[in-house]
């Protein structure tokens, strides 16, 4: 991949530390745009995937719960 092609807009340590050293990266290096774009593609469709499933009865039943909290406060 040539360097005209990366992502200008590099990390640095200072942007975010503790996870360039978790994952124990380098934090200067910057991922090809077509591997960028692909990444995202998947991220949405998996994303898009997951909002698409219906909410489990468990959790309307709290959200309805927190909401009337809510209200009587």
């Amino acid at each position: 991949m040539s360097e005209d092609k990366r992502q200008k807009t590099k990390m640095t340590p200072d942007d975010n530390p503790a996870s360039a050293q978790k994952a124990n990266c380098r934090p200067d290096v910057a991922l090809p745009l077509e591997l960028q774009g692909a990444i995202g593609k998947q991220l949405k469709h998996v994303y898009g995937q997951m909002l698409a499933e219906p909410l489990p009865d468990k959790f309307t039943q709290l959200l309805d719960t927190l909401s009337k909290s809510d209200k009587k406060s």
